[in-house]
Parts: structure tokens; C-alpha cells; sequence
């Protein structure tokens, strides 16, 4: 696929960089213990030319096959509201079934996991748990809707040899499936007031020798729907029986058919479902989906012969009742829509403001970061301030970009990205910095080189400090071309994933990193030309020179 040779490429790009990186290093280490025999001094350059703006993301952004799915209403204190919801694709765990003689479906378990953390486990086994990635405090109107709208996997217009791009700004919602008559709308389920529970889940069997129920099984937190109808007669239910006898006739009867003999066949058929999650009271919440798990579950009743006399009455001619399950399963062929109400006087400042960045995930905004000016007397296309700098022949210690967060407009906790994502904005690809000294481990690039939020003691943000000092020497002392900078909220630093935006009005700005797309968070930066001087966006260089 087009995105997974991309990251293909990225990380290859990486390894390249690292070695020469270490090559670096090596020259670096020899040139201090040259310098250390004379006269030599150390200083701080905050002199750089930068050019930095805001580029909106719009009208659309690629939101099909993210690695998560953001479902509700997330209300930005800056930018706005953004109500999401997602397209899924379904599989079956097993094609061309055999259901055996006179099948019955006896019960329905729909199951979508949250991301979650574990806080504690006590002596029994019994663990406490917190949700990740839930903004919001008020319940949803969460449905599950069969769609009839089907994902292709190629596009058509260039004879299948490309993937299909699904944008942010599609509209789902008028290709939903009449259920038919037992469920008589295209909701499969829903809950009026539903809010995620971060409690674990405990499985439970009667035990005969005990005469009580025991715990089989602790499932993390996630959303688990049981229905079945075990006494139709003296205690009916008829909601979980609609259900039941829904997927009787769209799965179990169907076995006769040709609709699920194959993948392909079997998705041509039931198409997908569509998570739609609105407030019920207030804002409502959002929350990230892990859809990887999610699984619609039918176990079914079967008659069969009883070979092997399980039952112990010496007849093994007569038919005897068992159970089997087949399973939905969501596919990772997916896509996320958003409907964003923006604030108007925001939208108006991203695209002309040099005060400040405006950064927002999913259809939002990046940061676009040029160094050392547009100035070029010579004509050798090369900025002068970077011709004097190589001409210098300093030894880069250290260089960082200083990004103060502008306080009176965030407005701090859990609204604020924890850490953004600095890279290669002409290439698409990371900094030589994120593969520096990290063997790619996630917690030490947020620490080393894409500085997480320094916070003040009410959980505010101050600043983000990042470090660039192999890309800065790479461009100061070794001529490397010095790329534009781009700069993003992202939920995934090490995720090199990229996605396409629709349209775009520059030309030279076409796609952003994926994980902006799946966080929904958004902060304002002080920019070069902030009117609180000491907290404009500054490039320290950190360097040695002879005397």
C-alpha cells in the first residue's frame, strides 16, 4: 500500500542518516579534543532568520486505515467542535461455514475495547484500571449501524493499481441499511446514554461442587453487550430476540448462499457498520477507539449426531444439541469522518498570522518552520545567514527551537498535546535527530528530541523544547540542504505514517503526518513576531569556536 511504502522508505532514509549521523559523531569527537589543546570559546547563537506560518488542513484529510478511531464530540476551549464518527468493514472468522443441521442463534456478544492503563491489582486478581483518550464528562447516544456503503480496497479510477483514499469530510450517513422487519431501522444497537466504564470485566461460571459463581476470566475495560433470550415463554426479551433473530437471517440462513463463501464475497454483502456516538446531554465525550478488537460474536445452537454417546444413554443414532460461534471481526479497513464547527476569528488567523502557530490535530492545522531567512545576494541559492554560519566553522554543541505555548488563549489539562512532532517538511520524513542515540525508543526521543510539555504545578503548559542539534550540523557543517520544518500535534511520534490531504492549496504542502489525524487536540504557539519578545519562537545554537 502507498502509505506502508512510504514508511518503508522513511525508515530506510533513517538508518542511512544514523550512519552518517555516527560518522558525525565520530568527527565531532575528534575535532573537541583538537580544539581542547588551544585557545577556544563557547557561546549561545539566538541570531537565526525564521519565516513560520500556519497551513490549514482542509477541506479533507486521509482518515482511511489510522490505527484507531476517534468516535463523538470533542470540544477544543480554542478552536471549536468536532464530531466524529467512523466506517468499519467487517470479516467473518471463518468462510463457507457449515452451521451443521437446523441452527439456531442462542446468543449475540458485540465487544469494542477501550485503551485503558492499569493502576493496581489486589490479592484476588481483581484489577483497577484508568481510561486513556476519553475528553468529555457527559453520556452518548452511541448506535452501531449497518452501512451499505462499501470500502474498496484500489481505486478504480487508476485501473485498481493504487489504494482507495477516503477524506475526513465524507458523508456516510445516507447509505445506511434498513435491519427489515425484526429491527425495523438500520441501528443494529445503540444506547441512549451511554459512557465508557473503566471497569475491569469479570467472566463468571456456576460452580457445581461450590454452589457459587466463580471468575473464569478478567477482561480489560471495554464495551460488552450480551443478548440472549434463554426463557422466550415465561421471561421474554424481546430486544435481545430482534437482535438474535436479526443475525439468524443475515448470517446463519445466508449459509446457503453465496455471500459467504469468500472475503470478497461476504463484504459485498454486509458491507460494514457505522459507529456513531452524539451527545445526549451537554457536550457529551469522545473517546479513541481501539476497533482492532471490536468483534460482533454469534454463538449458535446446532443439532448433530451423538457418536461418541456424550450424554451416556447408550444411543449414539440420536441427535444431541451443541454449541459453535462464528465472528465479526472489524477489519483495519476503515475511515473516520469529522464535522467540524470551528471558531471563526481562529480559522481567520491561521492562514495570516506571524504572532503565532496554530497546531490543531485532524482537520486542522500544522506549523511550517523555514531557517535562516530568504536572503541570497550571491545567487547561489543558499541563504546568506547560512553562508556566513558554515563560514564560521563553529562546533554545534547544541541546537533547540524554544516554543512557548501562548497561556492566555490554551488554556491547559488534558485539551494540551503532550508532546508535537517535529520533521523533514520537503521530504515527509523524521529528523536525523529522532534515530540519534535512541535506537527508536519512543520515551527517550519525547525526552531528547521531541520535548514533551513542561507544565506548571496546575497542569498548564510553559513550553516545548526541541532538540535539533544533529539536523542543525548536518545543514551548518556538512552543506546538507536545509529543508523547510514541519510542525504538528501528533498521538504517535514514532508512527511515520503519512496521510493525503484533499485538495490541498499548496502545492507544496500535500500530505501531514497520520498521527495528527487521529489526535484531536490542538495548541497555540508564540510565533518570531510575538509582541511578548521573550517568548518568540528562537533558535538556540549552542557552539564552540577557536579563539
Amino acid at each position: 500500500m502507498r502509505l506502508l511504502k512510504k514508511r518503508i522508505h522513511f525508515i530506510l532514509g533513517g538508518l542511512i542518516l544514523l550512519g552518517a549521523v555516527s560518522c558525525d559523531k565520530d568527527f565531532n569527537t575528534i575535532g573537541a579534543n583538537f580544539v581542547s589543546q588551544n585557545n577556544f570559546n563557547t557561546d549561545l547563537f539566538v541570531g537565526t532568520e525564521i519565516n513560520a506560518y500556519s497551513n490549514r488542513i482542509a477541506p479533507g484529510v486521509q482518515t482511511n486505515n489510522l490505527p484507531v478511531s476517534l468516535v463523538g464530540r470533542y470540544v477544543d476551549p480554542v478552536y471549536g467542535i468536532t464530531d466524529a464518527s467512523a466506517i468499519n468493514q467487517v470479516s467473518l472468522s471463518q468462510y463457507s461455514p457449515s452451521f451443521g443441521d437446523t441452527p439456531v442463534v442462542k446468543q449475540i456478544l458485540i465487544t469494542i475495547p477501550y485503551f485503558s492503563t492499569l493502576i493496581d491489582t489486589d490479592e484476588t486478581g481483581a484489577s483497577v484500571f484508568e481510561l486513556d483518550s476519553v475528553f468529555g464528562s457527559e453520556p452518548n447516544h452511541l448506535k452501531l449501524i449497518r452501512t451499505g456503503f462499501f470500502l474498496r480496497d484500489f481505486d478504480p479510477d487508476v485501473d485498481f493499481d493504487d489504494p482507495q483514499v477516503y477524506y475526513s469530510n465524507e458523508d456516510f450517513s445516507g447509505f445506511d441499511i434498513n435491519t427489515g422487519p425484526s429491527i425495523p431501522s438500520s441501528v443494529i444497537y445503540e444506547d441512549p446514554m451511554f459512557f465508557p466504564s473503566a471497569d475491569e470485566i469479570e467472566i463468571t461460571e456456576f460452580n457445581d461442587d461450590t454452589g457459587e459463581d466463580e471468575v473464569t476470566q478478567r477482561l480489560t475495560p471495554r464495551l460488552r453487550v450480551l443478548f440472549e433470550n434463554p426463557d422466550p415463554i415465561d421471561n421474554p426479551n424481546p430486544e435481545a430476540q430482534a437482535i438474535m433473530d436479526y443475525f439468524q437471517a443475515l448470517i446463519i440462513d445466508e449459509a446457503i448462499q453465496d455471500n459467504l463463501i469468500s472475503e470478497n464475497a461476504f463484504q459485498d454483502y454486509f458491507r460494514g457498520i457505522r459507529i456513531e456516538s452524539t451527545p445526549a446531554t451537554g457536550n457529551g465525550h469522545s473517546m479513541i477507539l481501539d476497533l482492532d478488537g471490536a468483534s460482533i460474536e454469534i454463538t449458535y445452537t446446532f443439532m448433530t449426531p451423538d457418536i461418541g454417546d456424550n450424554d451416556n444413554d447408550g444411543d449414539t443414532s440420536e441427535l444431541i444439541e451443541e454449541d459453535d460461534t462464528i465472528t465479526l471481526n472489524f477489519s483495519t479497513n476503515r475511515v473516520n469522518t469529522f464535522v467540524n464547527t470551528f471558531n471563526p476569528a481562529i480559522l481567520a488567523e491561521i492562514p495570516t498570522s506571524d504572532s503565532r502557530l496554530y497546531l490543531k490535530g485532524g482537520e486542522g492545522s500544522i506549523g511550517v518552520i523555514e531557517l535562516f531567512g530568504t536572503d541570497d545576494v550571491d545567487g547561489n541559492e543558499v541563504p546568506d545567514q547560512l553562508d556566513q554560519l558554515r563560514a564560521n566553522n563553529w562546533l554545534i554543541n547544541e541546537a533547540r527551537l524554544e516554543l512557548y505555548v501562548d497561556r492566555a488563549l490554551v488554556q491547559g489539562g488534558s485539551s494540551e498535546p503532550q508532546r508535537l512532532y517535529l520533521y523533514d517538511l520537503d521530504n515527509s520524513a523524521p529528523l536525523v535527530d529522532f534515530f540519534f542515540n535512541t535506537a527508536g525508543a519512543t520515551d527517550e526521543v519525547a525526552a531528547n528530541h521531541l520535548g514533551i510539555l513542561q507544565r506548571d504545578e496546575f497542569d498548564k503548559g510553559i513550553k516545548y523544547t526541541m532538540k535539533l542539534t544533529e539536523h542543525i550540523k548536518n545543514i551548518i557543517n556538512n552543506d546538507s540542504t536545509n529543508v523547510r520544518l514541519g510542525l504538528a500535534v501528533s498521538a504517535k511520534v514514532d508512527d511515520f505514517s503519512l496521510a493525503e490531504i484533499e485538495n490541498a492549496t499548496d502545492p507544496d504542502i500535500v500530505e501531514v503526518p497520520g498521527p495528527t489525524v487521529y489526535s484531536p487536540r490542538g495548541t497555540v504557539l508564540h510565533s518570531v513576531n510575538s509582541e511578548n519578545i521573550e517568548k518568540r519562537l528562537k533558535l538556540q545554537i549552542y557552539y564552540t569556536e577557536e579563539d
